[in-house]
């Protein structure tokens, strides 16, 4: 799709590449069977036939973000898209994974907290009030801000 690369796999479900194939991005939000068999495009949407399961469909604005939409207060945490509906997809740098975060609201209550477990992270912000907030990792200075409508 344009200069985006999707694939799909056999074991792992579906990735995105932005970059002519250089690094990839797991984009599976939603995907219950990670065995795909079949990828297509049509209109605004991106569909994956899997084994088992049916078809799996996601909005390609999900997926497809812009530089400018993008937020990032450190290179090594980015977080996607901007403003955010029912999820943030956030990309770490190896140095981070096994480390906690937190998520705060604009007068410093925590909202959620976790550990870094790879180095892509689908967070849903379903549950989450709309808003301003800020993901921080904990004893780094990485403080990345994003917005939930």
């Amino acid at each position: 799709s344009g200069t985006n690369i999707f694939i799909g796999t056999q074991d792992a479900g579906v990735f995105l590449s932005k970059n002519n194939g250089d690094s990839w991005v797991a984009i599976n939000q939603g995907l219950s069977n990670v065995d795909v068999y079949s990828l297509a495009i049509n209109g605004n949407n991106l569909f994956a036939g899997t084994y088992i399961s049916g078809v799996w469909k996601r909005p390609l604005s999900e997926v497809l973000v812009s530089t400018k939409e993008t937020i990032t207060a450190h290179s090594k945490c980015l977080i996607y898209p901007i403003p955010s509906s029912d999820f943030i997809n956030i990309e770490f740098s190896q140095d981070l994974l096994e480390k906690e975060y937190s998520i705060v609201n604009i007068i410093g209550q925590p909202i959620l907290s976790g550990v870094i477990k790879n180095d892509f992270e689908i967070l849903s912000t379903k549950n989450i009030p709309k808003g301003i907030y800020f993901f921080k990792v904990v004893d780094t200075k990485i403080i990345t801000k994003f917005i939930k409508e």
